[in-house]
């Protein structure tokens, strides 16, 4: 008998679980992301409790997860609780078993005993083997918030060759990289720094600012900022002073992913440059795109989100993608807004 609730186990464990579970379903077909230990537990284990993070077990056995965290948004200045979560994973055997509905039917329960209202995520529409947007748009209570589009900035075109699926990306990939070649060091890197907890404020100023553009996005505090900057070297910050303040800073993680062969990835998930000139906000995204390509990253990712300085990164060699990505929230309460924007600010989860 199936038996749905919260995990207890390790994030390794989870990590494992849901990698192996995407690798059956996805390997040699799409991109995949491998998943590791001390990034689930920086991403989804900050409450205790574990509330959101639940899973399917038979006899014991993990079968299942839909594992998410508590998330503070805000739609058109208003205050939305929710979760956010890219995790969720099946066993291929047990699909007949409803295990995926049950699993989605618990965190409804969970999020409206705990008057949340949305859960969160992403529908790749690009790759036609992916088989979330089958499950998740039949569901009636799903919303559509709006598309997002990539932006990638390639540093070693023969890794991101081989691993590329289509022919036609393995050509484009080889021509650009070769004449772009690998991101060059700041011109000055004065002032440009590893992050420190005395910028927190400074850091939670500046992105509070950023955020504020969007009409949907993340509400930050001083504890869900700290943890996003720094969390047992799983995120990497880095600093742009400017005159005696920190003036603009980039926040990404390094992660393997898995296409024709395995690559390293630089995710850039926070850039705030808004209050630095040009050229001292491309010396501080130069000084981050730097730090990836010697950590041995092939590619660094970053998703186009509100606020964020289109002309920066063109300069610094990203390069656009498709919008392919749904934004996509799911109602879990009656007083769920309905919501739909592509002035999103969120995290590529």
């Amino acid at each position: 008998m199936i038996e749905i609730r919260t995990f207890d186990g390790e994030p390794g464990e989870l990590a494992s679980f849901c990698t192996q579970v995407w690798k059956t379903r996805y390997s040699g077909k799409m991109p995949i992301w491998l998943w590791t230990g001390p990034f689930l537990e920086w991403e989804l284990f900050a409450d205790p409790s574990r509330h959101f993070v639940i899973a399917a077990y038979d006899q014991g056995r993990l079968v299942g997860a839909h594992p998410g965290k508590l998330v503070h948004f805000q739609w058109q200045g208003q205050p939305v609780l929710g979760t956010a979560g890219a995790f969720f994973s099946v066993d291929p055997a047990y699909e007949s078993q409803g295990v995926s509905l049950k699993l989605v039917l618990e965190q409804r329960r969970r999020h409206r005993a705990h008057r949340s209202q949305i859960d969160t995520g992403y529908l790749i529409m690009g790759a036609q083997a992916a088989m979330g947007k089958e499950f998740w748009l039949r569901l009636r209570s799903m919303q559509v918030v709006g598309k997002l589009n990539l932006w990638t900035r390639m540093i070693d075109h023969r890794a991101l060759t081989e691993f590329s699926f289509s022919a036609r990306d393995r050509v484009a990939t080889r021509i650009v990289g070769t004449l772009q070649g690998r991101p060059s060091p700041p011109r000055d890197s004065a002032g440009i720094r590893p992050y420190r907890e005395t910028d927190l404020a400074d850091c939670l100023k500046l992105l509070t600012a950023q955020s504020a553009e969007a009409e949907f996005g993340i509400v930050w505090d001083e504890a869900s900022l700290t943890r996003q900057l720094c969390f047992q070297g799983v995120p990497r910050t880095v600093v742009a002073e400017q005159n005696g303040r920190v003036g603009g800073f980039v926040n990404y993680f390094t992660h393997p992913f898995l296409g024709r062969s395995e690559i390293l990835a630089g995710v850039i998930d926070l850039l705030c440059v808004r209050d630095l000139p040009s050229l001292r906000a491309r010396d501080l995204l130069s000084a981050a795109l730097s730090e990836m390509s010697m950590a041995g990253c092939h590619v660094a990712i970053f998703l186009g989100t509100a606020g964020q300085p289109a002309g920066l990164l063109i300069r610094t060699g990203f390069i656009p993608e498709p919008p392919d990505h749904l934004y996509i929230a799911q109602a879990m309460s009656p007083d769920a807004p309905k919501i739909k924007t592509r002035r999103v600010h969120a995290l590529l989860r």
